[in-house]
């Protein structure tokens, strides 16, 4: 297939955004695109109406992080037939590079708290809700990447690697007891976990008895709605 003209990277955060973009976008540079990315001048995402404003480009990149893509812009994107891309990854990993990253020298604020905090205080769903209609997502791996990159972009090289933390992923953590089960279940209880199990295609089994749990919640909640105090 031939390298597409229009290319959307729907950037979740926290899934080698960094690394992605060191390896493409020299790459489409050289190939004369146009490349749109504000955090190498404005650090910062692109808001909806600069965004709209490079919709009729003919050969270019856009990057924005997902929660600055909202479902109408990246329709309007889909519609002028631009090729769009995300990855996504396990939310328990995703919550640990964003601890490192961000908040490991606090000293009174430990991971299992972040975890804690960040799922019940916000709760935001990092993948977008309109994930269906984006042209190409994986899972986040060195292997998903090369592939992605060779097969759709033509990259046929080693991978450029950035940003490495002293993160140890989830699972050292849990297996370590410094996230707690409390916290583990809320993570099995987001909905970015369900979302994320069935992008793909890990433990069926699972994603089948958590979809019927909260299919039952809802009806229960229909059912017997909460009174207001």
């Amino acid at each position: 297939m031939n390298i597409p003209k229009k290319i959307a990277f729907i950037h979740i955060a926290r899934t080698a955004g960094g690394s992605i973009l060191v390896n493409i976008q020299p790459f489409l540079a050289k190939k004369n695109y146009k490349i749109f990315n504000s955090w190498k001048t404005m650090n910062r995402d692109w808001n909806q109406k600069e965004l709209l404003s490079f919709i009729d480009e003919n050969q270019a990149f856009v990057h924005n992080h997902s929660f600055n893509w909202n479902r109408k812009t990246f329709y309007k994107y889909k519609k002028n037939e631009w090729f769009t891309f995300a990855f996504v990854r396990h939310p328990g990993d995703r919550l640990c590079s964003e601890y490192f990253y961000f908040h490991s020298k606090n000293p009174t604020f430990n991971l299992d708290k972040f975890i804690k905090h960040k799922l019940l205080k916000s709760n935001k769903n990092k993948i977008p809700n309109y994930w269906k209609d984006i042209d190409f997502i994986e899972e986040y791996t060195q292997e998903n990447i090369i592939k992605f990159l060779k097969n759709y972009l033509h990259i046929d090289k080693k991978l450029k690697i950035i940003k490495k933390s002293e993160n140890k992923g989830y699972e050292h953590y849990y297996k370590t007891n410094q996230i707690s089960k409390d916290a583990q279940i809320l993570i099995k209880n987001s909905k970015e976990y369900l979302i994320y199990l069935k992008i793909t295609g890990k433990n069926k089994q699972e994603y089948y008895l958590l979809r019927s749990k909260k299919l039952f919640q809802k009806f229960f909640d229909f059912i017997f709605p909460k009174k207001p105090l």
